[in-house]
């Protein structure tokens, strides 16, 4: 089952690992950083977005070749089973083990959430507005404006523009823990769909032998001709 232990092992990386390097070992590849963040305590540089969105697309290609090897392996080993009890019992075991990273996943998409695992806050002397603190002050005006028409309030241009790439960032960094969710669901449709057809194969296969059984209890039947014989 090494396909699928390596496909499960992709889906329970933490890819944000990958996007994020530690300051004294950026300086060769500078270009490639944009964010002063600390995440888990220490402090980091973050790729900037085309990157991230570059790395991104390689690591769910990757995800997708584990997939065929896995799905294929499945195959595989249902075919070397002698009996369907057997191939029942390694369907279940492998929706299990694809089924641990699933909640993780999940927490993974609010990356701006203590629990997802891409969550981190950008360095305080960045001079880089964070879209909370940027929402709370908006709100905060509107809310102690007197007057009952509001006719404006204003802000600078580039709060907004930082919260744009806030934005953007939020975006790039999510899709790809919702991605990698997706195709794990697809991977346990997949094991519940061969779990179905065996299920019906038994079922037809009880079917018929009951039907089989049925005939062979029942008492022999005489017919017209035999009835008469047998009364003379």
């Amino acid at each position: 089952m090494e396909a699928v232990l390596e496909l499960q092992k992709a889906f329970s990386k933490n890819y944000y690992l990958e996007f994020i390097t530690p300051i004294d070992e950026a300086y060769a590849d500078i270009d490639l950083y944009s964010e002063l963040i600390t995440y888990r305590g220490k402090e980091y540089l973050e790729k900037e977005i085309d990157t991230l969105r570059e790395e991104r697309k390689y690591i769910l290609e990757d995800i997708k070749v584990l997939y065929n090897s896995a799905t294929s392996e499945v195959f595989l080993k249902l075919s070397s089973f002698t009996n369907d009890f057997e191939k029942l019992n390694f369907l279940n075991n492998v929706i299990q083990l694809i089924q641990i990273p699933l909640k993780q996943l999940k927490n993974d998409f609010y990356v701006d959430e203590k629990c997802s695992r891409y969550y981190s806050t950008q360095n305080i002397n960045n001079n880089i507005v964070n879209v909370n603190v940027f929402e709370n002050n908006f709100m905060s005006n509107l809310n102690n404006h007197k007057e009952t028409k509001i006719k404006k309030i204003e802000y600078d241009i580039v709060d907004l523009f930082e919260m744009l790439l806030a934005n953007i960032r939020h975006e790039v960094l999510s899709f790809l823990p919702y991605s990698i969710f997706i195709i794990a669901n697809n991977f346990i449709k997949f094991l519940k769909h061969k779990i179905e057809e065996i299920k019906n194969t038994l079922n037809d296969y009880n079917h018929i032998k009951g039907n089989g059984e049925e005939s062979q209890n029942k008492p022999n039947q005489l017919s017209s001709n035999q009835i008469v014989i047998l009364l003379d």
